[in-house]
């Protein structure tokens, strides 16, 4: 979802400002397909490394919770330089540690509201 219009992945299409488009061609499965290439690799010799696009979609998904739960644009670099401690202390923790969210009255956690929560803390 965007400025420009949407995007439905797993269904192949797009609609936007500028026009719709829909791929019409085959659609192989997904996880065939991630298995057919990693075969092929292993036996040509390639190495397939998705560790680089790994970590960048895990951060990306890290950043879009932060900016949900916090209400703040949250930015790559400083995220990734001062990072986020969810659990602070907890080299230090032992079996009798409360813990460090503690359900209400009514037994419900605290739900992270945009103002009050600090996506960075660390550094």
């Amino acid at each position: 979802l965007g400025t420009k219009g949407t995007a439905k992945v797993l269904a192949n299409e797009i609609k936007g400002k500028d026009g719709d488009w829909k791929f019409e061609g085959e659609k192989p499965n997904m996880y065939d397909e991630e298995h057919r290439a990693l075969f092929s690799a292993i036996r040509d010799g390639r190495v397939i490394n998705n560790g680089k696009y790994m970590s960048y979609s895990t951060l990306m998904a890290i950043m879009g919770r932060e900016a949900c739960y916090s209400g703040k644009v949250v930015k790559w670099d400083e995220l990734l330089a001062k990072g986020r401690d969810l659990c602070p202390g907890i080299d230090e923790y032992t079996i009798d540690t409360p813990p460090p969210t503690m359900p209400d009255e009514q037994g419900y956690y605290p739900v992270p509201t945009p103002g009050k929560y600090n996506p960075i803390v660390k550094g």
